[in-house]
């Protein structure tokens, strides 16, 4: 996922690198034509507790309500992950090549096919095929 910000894993600094992301792609009080729908993905690995919910909210608080959550295919989906002591934030939309798991595998393969990336694989190792 393309991190876009890094802090502390506090909940105080979440909401501050929040508050600044959220209103650019999700903005304050949405018309029905521009309202969006979007997805909060945490996930913490040995590191402080900072839960789904207490993300959402800070979300929601931030884009002035009115933006609907949506589990799948959501225009805009909020990332925050935790390792130890360290918090990476990303607020990425959802754009038309993009994988939903951010594979970057997936993703080369849409733009290259297997076969090309096997042999320039092959040719950068010294074994280039003869034929």
């Amino acid at each position: 996922v393309p991190l876009e910000d890094v802090t502390y894993p506090k909940m105080e600094n979440i909401k501050s690198v929040l508050e600044r992301r959220i209103p650019q792609v999700l903005p304050p009080n949405p018309t029905e034509e521009t309202r969006r729908t979007y997805c909060v993905a945490v996930r913490v690995r040995n590191g402080p507790k900072i839960t789904k919910e207490e993300v959402a909210d800070v979300v929601r608080t931030a884009s002035g309500g009115g933006h609907r959550v949506r589990l799948v295919g959501a225009d805009v989906l909020v990332v925050v992950e935790v390792l130890m002591n360290v918090c990476g934030v990303a607020v990425v939309e959802r754009e038309p090549l993009a994988c939903n798991d951010f594979s970057l595998r997936k993703l080369q393969n849409r733009l290259v096919p297997l076969e090309e990336s096997k042999e320039a694989g092959a040719k950068k190792r010294g074994r280039g095929r003869t034929r």
